[in-house]
């Protein structure tokens, strides 16, 4: 764990350098800084998932044959070649590994190509809507969606790319966000399922449907397979797990009672900020997904795209429940969410962290 708590200790001290009182204001003085912040941090991270050994992650070697794989056809084919088991990737990832076995990548190199797809659009999505990026790239952390990175990478992609259409919920400008979802889903298919987010952001639930949201909680952790089994057999491309290890679950119930927790808090603040109220909305949505990924695993990796929009509440719920020994609060916080990714991480396959060389 030395080299993420580094990265950790590195970073705090960049965002002391830049905000030494752990405060933002909406003036062009500070959204520079947050600029400026979020793009060292973007290098940070690329350089962190570019550096390590090719086997970390859960499914980096298999990218990584895939690679090698079409670097050993003849040069003039690799371009027009198949889809072939087990490389039979979405257009945009195969496109991509397609080229990068044109020129010759070496493995780390491809690696790095990866990291810069997934944390460049991820670090100007914080920069731009983040109240707070240096909680929201340890929460990117302590939720596991880094983990994710140094192997999933197609999901991963997906999502970063999929980032770049809130904007356009913001704008409400309804045909350049399916343009940007489907160009999302280029590179995982399952970004397709933010498609109703358009519709669903603009919901505005309240305190007083609490009880209601988790009675329908406990309805689908009950009787939520069917359901399930529609959704899937909706998709034909994952109806295929059906029955397989990617069907039922014996997940702990841990992250969703700590999704639970999140969203009771977010309904405790009055503010009638469009980030909050969208980023709520995602974190529900996430829930209802959760509890049905109980049922079928595999809509588990659907839950990814939703709950991404912690990186936006955990910020908002941090700046307004702080009155006083704003400091110290802020103390607690970091350490927590650092503990967190030490929890979920440590002895897992991203632990220890191994260099290239």
């Amino acid at each position: 764990m030395t080299v993420y708590f580094i990265f950790f200790l590195i970073m705090s001290l960049i965002w002391l350098a830049l905000f030494p009182y752990m405060e933002i204001t909406y003036n062009s003085v500070s959204k520079l800084q947050k600029q400026v912040f979020c793009f060292i941090v973007a290098i940070l991270l690329i350089l962190l998932a570019g550096v390590r050994k090719t086997n970390m992650g859960a499914d980096t070697t298999v990218y990584l044959q895939a690679l090698k794989y079409y670097q050993s056809l003849p040069r003039n084919t690799i371009l027009s070649a198949p889809l072939v088991y087990p490389y039979d990737f979405e257009p945009g990832f195969f496109l991509l590994t397609k080229i990068a076995a044109l020129y010759s990548f070496s493995p780390t190199f491809f690696l790095f190509v990866i990291a810069a797809l997934i944390y460049i659009p991820l670090c100007i999505f914080i920069s731009h809507y983040s109240e707070n990026p240096y909680i929201s790239i340890l929460v990117y952390f302590a939720f596991g969606f880094f983990g994710y990175s140094l192997g999933i990478f197609r999901q991963l992609i997906a999502i970063s790319f999929s980032l770049m259409a809130f904007h356009f919920i913001h704008k409400k400008q309804l045909l350049p966000y399916i343009v940007s979802i489907l160009f999302a889903s280029l590179f995982h298919t399952s970004a397709l399922i933010l498609l109703p987010f358009y519709f669903l952001s603009r919901l505005n639930p309240e305190k007083k449907h609490l009880f209601i949201i988790l009675a329908i909680e406990a309805i689908l952790l009950v009787l939520g397979r069917p359901l399930a089994l529609f959704i899937i057999n909706s998709l034909p491309l994952y109806a295929k797990y059906i029955g397989g290890k990617y069907d039922t679950s014996d997940t702990s119930y841990t992250m969703l009672m700590i999704y639970n927790l999140i969203l009771i808090i977010s309904f405790f603040i009055k503010d009638k900020e469009k980030n909050l109220q969208y980023a709520r909305n995602a974190l529900l949505i996430a829930i209802i997904i959760l509890c049905l990924s109980y049922s079928i695993t595999i809509l588990g990796r659907a839950v990814l795209y939703y709950s991404i929009f912690l990186i936006l509440l955990i910020p908002i719920i941090i700046d307004r429940i702080i009155v006083n020994n704003k400091l110290y609060f802020y103390g607690i916080c970091i350490l927590s969410l650092i503990y967190f990714f030490y929890y979920i991480t440590k002895g897992s396959i991203i632990d220890p962290y191994r260099f290239f060389f």
